[in-house]
């Protein structure tokens, strides 16, 4: 499944809604707490400090000069703007984030990083008002307009920078309406925001949240910069326990009731009942996930103390947070029902002739958070004529009226709800080594793109143009032809559509049951969609792109050259995802890459049995080079841009592509290479690696894997050929791949002397380059006949920049013309 970077942040972003209601020094409700939050601003009390220190996890920030005290708000100070001259000073812990902080600083090695400041806004529900007062005098005065003009000016930034979407006041509110009253923290527990002014970088946040601030990590300095901005750093907070690194979670969904009505074609109206058990002592406040489009009109905590729930949205159109406001604690335990309403126009886009988009992905409906795995009941009401294919098994289908009703119900938990909707041609088949039923679902209309593209050729047909096509590509429509002399229209058929994705369907099933193991689900639902290059993934349903029905003849007249391997494989990795990605899934963004880049080994793997080990080589030499390659737009390879665990995190403007080639081909590499290194050669079999990925499959099925997770159960099937620190321990290999950047380089400079009948001595060297002292590898090492022929006679170990010296005897059938290392791909390489 695509990266959702939106669906990595706890919280939306809510800076600007509401910005000018009267200041208020309390209110009744939590939502009108939350206004008073959002209203307050300095009142004229300031406090004067010089030298104070405020340590917060690994930040240590120092101050002298005034601090601009927020009105209180329910008894309490909540915020300040700062002006003077600040520092602070950030110490990393872990190798990762020092190396990405060098890398974002330009310097060669970097053990901490420092900067300075001289205005700052501090939002906090900690101990820091305790501070400032025990370092400072207060003194009255009147409201300093040029310290609330910067605050304004410092909301409205952070509302231009969607990436970091967090509502400072609405997480306040969470940790006020915990306390319940309570005193202030006697320390630096509470979340506590300071988002600053300075040098170089010019704005910056800087966080620290026991809550989270990106996905389970509570710790983090984000930089507002065009050329170079972003998360400098991230991590968990120092206090929390290794091995205890999971998301804080505020409840566990266990059902979705949702009832789904399509009145006008693209038109939205719909009732949910959640079901969820408390996590959180005394929980009033719960973020919900829904599409912006959707608005809420009623809320209602159900059962027998149930009532009215109060709703914060942001207005229509804007970004903001979607909340739940309890009017009183929930117990930590119990078991929770509420049920809303909802209503709106863009979830649905009408792409042409029955042919509708499902724009909001995950968050059609009231959701409580991706990968936090429930049962779902699913009922859709939409317009005769038009079919639903949805998550789950289904369960009837009738007519009334002019509407067609869906009944649908996933037993087993699963991490997401989606569907697919539009007029439908259906062809079934089931799998007989499986016993899966295999459903594709062709659109029987035209594509409005598939039209405006039509009306093109009928005007350009038999020119010789050489940018025919330019005027209706778009963007999401790649398409680029040097000269044009192919047909007049195009279209793809539902039966040339369902064919191709049937036989996808079946060989992936057939290799991914054999080698991963079973799917819970018996059913599989692949669906066509109107995207022109975009595909995903949900338990039990496929969405493929319209490219992907259109034959390589069809493409070779448009010049859709470049796309040949895409089309291949779209379908294959998007069915992998049932396994990798449904049935396992990741648990942050730094876990990502297994699901990405296990669906890209996957898809190797059903190449390699259906087209044969060429097309298994050749795959790993595109992954390669995606890695590895520049081009004249991009100033970083992507290899260099990060190590896999830093996800979206890597991506910036000098390698604007490398997220995708680190999580999906870096990703798949990982285990392509741990495949190779557990293979049996004598045997010619890799059973030791695939009982490896069933264990893994099997021990996290309906969960949640970290990384180090799949480390385990690598080191849990160890073999010599892995253990080449020799203490049973696999950190030397996820140590250099997974969490390193380094990529070797191997030549060979060999002699072949022929001895006698079949006899053939090798003389040379066999060398390692562009590594660390430490950089540790077991090479294998071929004699090459040429014409792609090669025989493997051993493995070559490397540490650092060393070179292997050579002196062997062989019986071969022929005289080889020379050695070659990594001739399968073994270790990713320049060379």
């Amino acid at each position: 499944m695509k990266a959702k970077i939106t669906l990595l942040l706890a919280l939306a972003l809510s800076f600007l809604a509401l910005l000018c209601l009267p200041a208020a020094a309390g209110a009744d409700g939590p939502l009108g707490t939350y206004r008073a939050l959002q209203a307050a601003r300095p009142d004229g009390r300031t406090v004067d400090v010089d030298g104070l220190a405020l340590a917060r996890d690994v930040f240590v920030l120092r101050f002298t000069g005034r601090f601009h005290l927020f009105e209180p708000v329910d008894g309490r100070v909540h915020g300040a703007v700062f002006s003077g001259r600040g520092a602070y000073t950030l110490t990393p812990t872990s190798v990762v984030e020092r190396r990405h902080l060098a890398a974002r600083t330009g310097a060669a090695r970097i053990d901490s990083f420092s900067s300075t400041f001289d205005r700052a806004v501090l939002l906090f529900a900690d101990d820091t008002m305790t501070r400032l007062l025990e370092a400072g005098t207060l003194s009255e005065g009147a409201p300093d307009p040029v310290a609330a003009a910067l605050f304004e000016e410092r909301l409205a930034a952070g509302a231009a920078d969607p990436e970091f979407a967090i509502d400072y006041h609405l997480r306040l509110l969470r940790q006020l309406l915990n306390d319940e009253g309570a005193p202030p923290p006697a320390g630096p527990q509470g979340p506590f925001y300071a988002l600053l002014y300075g040098t170089r970088p010019q704005r910056a946040v800087l966080a620290v949240d026991p809550m989270g601030v990106l996905d389970d990590e509570g710790s983090c300095l984000r930089v507002e910069d065009d050329d170079n901005g972003g998360f400098w750093y991230s991590d968990h907070l120092q206090t929390v326990a290794a091995g205890d690194h999971r998301p804080p979670r505020l409840v566990d969904a266990q059902h979705y009731a949702i009832d789904s009505r399509v009145a006008r074609s693209t038109d939205l109206e719909g009732q949910a009942t959640l079901r969820f058990q408390v996590l959180a002592p005394a929980l009033r406040v719960l973020p919900i996930d829904l599409h912006p489009s959707l608005r809420l009109q009623e809320a209602v905590l159900l059962g027998e103390n149930g009532g009215p729930i109060e709703l914060l949205q942001p207005p229509a159109g804007a970004a903001g947070a979607t909340a739940l406001l309890f009017p009183r604690p929930l117990a930590q335990g119990s078991m929770v029902e509420v049920r809303l309403a909802y209503a709106g126009d863009g979830v649905l886009i009408d792409d042409g002739v029955g042919i509708y988009q499902v724009r909001a992905r995950t968050n059609w409906y009231p959701s409580l958070g991706f990968q936090d795995r429930a049962t779902f009941d699913l009922t859709f009401r939409v317009p005769k004529g038009n079919t639903v294919i949805a998550v789950g098994e289904p369960v009837k289908t009738a007519e009334e009226g002019g509407e067609v009703i869906s009944v649908w119900r996933a037993e087993r938990p699963i991490a997401v709800a989606g569907f697919n909707y539009g007029d439908f041609k259906r062809y079934d088949r089931r799998e007989e080594n499986t016993g899966i039923a295999i459903e594709v679902y062709a659109a029987t209309g035209t594509p409005d793109v598939i039209t405006e593209i039509n009306q093109y050729l009928q005007d350009v047909a038999g020119a010789v143009d050489p940018n025919a096509a330019a005027a209706f590509a778009r963007s999401d429509n790649p398409v680029y032809v040097d000269t044009y002399t192919g047909p007049a229209a195009i279209g793809v058929s539902p039966g040339q559509i369902a064919e191709s994705a049937m036989a996808d369907a079946v060989n992936s099933v057939q290799v991914f049951t054999n080698y991963f193991g079973p799917l819970e689900s018996p059913r599989l639902a692949i669906t066509q969609q109107s995207q022109w290059s975009f595909g995903q993934a949900w338990p039990s349903l496929v969405y493929l792109p319209y490219l992907a029905g259109l034959s390589s003849t069809l493409r070779l007249e448009l010049g859709l050259l470049g796309y040949a391997g895409f089309v291949d494989e779209v379908g294959l990795h998007e069915i992998a995802h049932q396994w990798w990605g449904h049935r396992v899934g990741w648990a942050s963004y730094r876990d990502q890459w297994l699901s990405e880049g296990f669906a890209e080994f996957s898809t190797a793997l059903v190449l390699e049995l259906t087209r044969g080990p060429e097309a298994y080589d050749r795959f790993w030499e595109r992954r390669r080079l995606d890695v590895l390659g520049t081009s004249k737009e991009v100033a970083m390879p992507a290899y260099a841009a990060g190590p896999i665990v830093l996800g979206f995190r890597a991506a910036d403007d000098r390698s604007p592509g490398a997220v995708q080639s680190l999580i999906y081909s870096k990703g798949g590499f990982v285990l392509h290479m741990l495949r190779m290194a557990m293979r049996d050669h004598e045997a010619r079999s890799d059973e030791r690696f695939f009982a490896m990925m069933k264990d893994f499959a099997n021990s996290f099925a309906g969960r949640s894997a970290t990384t180090e997770d799949f480390k385990a159960v690598v080191e849990r099937h160890m073999v010599p050929e892995l253990d080449a620190t020799r203490d049973g321990k696999i950190d030397w290999f996820f140590d250099q791949w997974v969490y390193g950047t380094e990529i070797p380089r191997y030549e060979t400079d060999v002699a072949v002397e022929k001895l006698g009948k079949d006899k053939y001595r090798l003389t040379g060297t066999l060398s390692q380059s562009g590594v660390s002292d430490g950089f540790v590898a077991l090479v294998p090492a071929y004699v090459d006949f040429g014409k792609g022929e090669r025989a493997q006679f051993g493995r070559a170990p490397f540490r650092g920049n060393a070179s292997q010296r050579l002196d062997l005897t062989l019986d071969l059938p022929k005289k080889p013309k020379g050695v070659v290392l990594n001739a399968r791909y073994e270790v990713l390489a320049f060379d």
